[in-house]
């Protein structure tokens, strides 16, 4: 039987293509490590719901300090405000961190391209809130500062972005 979710879904793409992807026994999970422009996450892929929905968990390198945690959760809830197709996790008692996105995929034919679009923009938002979550966390950034911080830095990723898709395109054509 093939896999429900199949670990080339995540290979090749543009915006990051260093992924180790590893199948799970149950052919319904993946397990992935993407090397991101900010930091490295882990990443759990699983079925959910009668094979119709896929959830990525990315679980952030960083540990949150008990004095900043409060700062932390509000600078989440506020770029949880302006996140679709996920969010940010935090557990209040260990500190750790975890953005969580899913995508419905209904039509098997589909899968491979809507998990791949959805853990393209599971890393985007990581890769981009990241610098400011870490000035949050570590460095006394206030929650209102890192708003801002996180607009820059959100823009740089997205002007890379555009130049890896132009980079990616010329390679393409023909000659």
């Amino acid at each position: 039987m093939e896999p429900i979710l199949n670990p080339d879904c995540l290979h090749g793409t543009v915006m990051y293509p260093d992924v180790i992807v590893r199948p799970c026994d149950d052919g319904l999970s993946l397990e992935a490590q993407a090397i991101l422009d900010n930091l490295v996450i882990f990443v759990d892929l699983s079925v959910l719901e009668d094979h119709d929905v896929v959830q990525i968990d990315a679980r952030l390198p960083l540990r949150v300090p008990v004095d900043r945690r409060p700062a932390v959760l509000e600078f989440l809830a506020r770029t949880n405000l302006l996140i679709r197709r996920g969010g940010f996790l935090m557990d209040p008692d260990q500190g750790r961190i975890r953005f969580r996105g899913e995508t419905d995929v209904v039509a098997p034919d589909l899968r491979a391209r809507r998990t791949s679009e959805a853990f393209t923009i599971c890393c985007c938002w990581v890769d981009g809130y990241f610098p400011a979550l870490v000035g949050v966390a570590l460095r006394d950034l206030s929650p209102e500062e890192a708003m801002e911080q996180s607009v820059d830095d959100l823009w740089a990723l997205a002007k890379c972005a555009v130049e890896r898709l132009q980079a990616h395109q010329a390679q393409q054509r023909p000659m």
